[in-house]
């Protein structure tokens, strides 16, 4: 089954997405895990980049990708330096059934610190 965190893209138009695309945003967004130089170049809006680090396969689906990556990720990607940036900070996102992010702070401070708010 091809899913992203609690997301089965299954019966959506993203369901032809490489696995290996998928978890690789799922261990980058969860985890914090750096998700590979093609997909960084997607990630940063980098046409020429991703292109030019893509296999047959990634192109084939390079649209479909950004298409995901524009309508269920956070706006702080598609962005130079976006992936640099997030993996220096401490949130980190995972998928809900229905397709939208959630944050999650992995710092233990500001975790406490947004749940007094």
């Amino acid at each position: 089954m091809n899913t992203i965190g609690n997301y089965n893209l299954e019966n959506t138009h993203y369901r032809f997405l490489p696995v290996t695309h998928v978890k690789s945003l799922e261990r980058f967004l969860e985890h914090g895990i750096h998700p590979g130089d093609f997909m960084v170049r997607v990630l940063e809006n980098n046409l020429v980049g991703a292109v030019a680090h893509a296999d047959e396969n990634s192109k084939q689906h390079l649209c479909d990708l950004v298409m995901f990556i524009n309508n269920h990720l956070p706006s702080r990607f598609l962005k130079p330096g976006c992936v640099e940036a997030f993996l220096n900070d401490t949130v980190r996102y995972t998928m809900t059934s229905g397709g939208y992010v959630d944050y999650v702070e992995t710092d233990p401070v500001k975790a406490k610190y947004l749940a007094e708010i």
